[in-house]
């Protein structure tokens, strides 16, 4: 979704109105320099996993995920060991 850093304030009003409960999007291109408040509203809870930039000296686009759970379900984040990961992503 590489054109969601142009369209963040589009993206919150759509959740907004959604009838979703959860709402998980792939490739964000997202980077830490992107708040989570300009993409989580109020009575949501976000859980994001932003692809690093650059690893071993090469620029990596895209990747990258976002949860949005509605405050109204209990949610938690949980950690992954990535050297255990078997390769998951």
């Amino acid at each position: 979704m590489s054109g969601m850093r142009s369209s963040l304030s589009l993206f919150k009003r759509d959740v907004v109105s959604s009838i979703y409960d959860i709402i998980i999007i792939t490739e964000t291109w997202l980077q830490e320099q992107h708040l989570s408040s300009e993409l989580c509203p109020d009575g949501w809870s976000i859980y994001r996993d932003d692809r690093v930039p650059i690893t071993d000296g090469v620029d990596i686009r895209g990747g990258g995920v976002i949860i949005l759970v509605k405050n109204h379900l209990a949610s938690s984040s949980l950690k992954i060991n990535r050297a255990n990961a078997g390769g998951f992503e």
